[in-house]
């Protein structure tokens, strides 16, 4: 035999084999998920005595963006001695306006998705985020400080 009808007589047993392999069951992909929300849909029209047999289920991923702004009212007081003593934003958003999900997101967005910042700060708009061009450029200067 030459050399070509080797090769191609490899390469059947290599196809007879991958048709023969069996394969396992299939996994639910869905079965790990935490579910946040159940919907029951019944069917439009049901047959007067009709008998309920169970539910099929269909699991569909989404995901919600929403804003959630929030008023921190900082308690004053009036020390006897006359001085003022005020509460303390938490850690994270002592320095700006923004939430740390907000900035996490606004970095995520910016540095591996490669949004430019006129295109974020349209997004930003869109979710009616009140920021403008520039604090949203010191923000990244802020973040890039910190990091470094």
């Amino acid at each position: 035999m030459d050399e070509k009808t080797d090769i191609a007589d490899d390469k059947e047993e290599e196809t007879d084999k991958k048709e023969t392999k069996k394969k396992g069951p299939k996994r639910k992909k869905t079965v790990e998920l935490p579910i946040h929300n159940t919907e029951i849909i019944k069917p439009d029209n049901i047959p007067e005595g009709s008998k309920f047999k169970g539910y099929t289920d269909i699991v569909v991923q989404d995901l919600i963006i929403q804003i959630n702004n929030t008023c921190y009212r900082l308690a004053q007081y009036e020390t006897p001695n006359g001085q003022y003593i005020t509460g303390q934003l938490p850690e994270g958003i002592r320095d700006n306006h923004w939430g740390t999900d907000l900035q996490s997101f606004i970095l995520y967005q910016y540095h591996h998705q490669h949004v430019t910042q006129p295109l974020l700060l349209e997004q930003l708009h869109d979710l009616n985020i009140d920021i403008s061009s520039g604090q949203l450029s010191n923000l990244f200067m802020q973040k890039t400080r910190h990091i470094s």
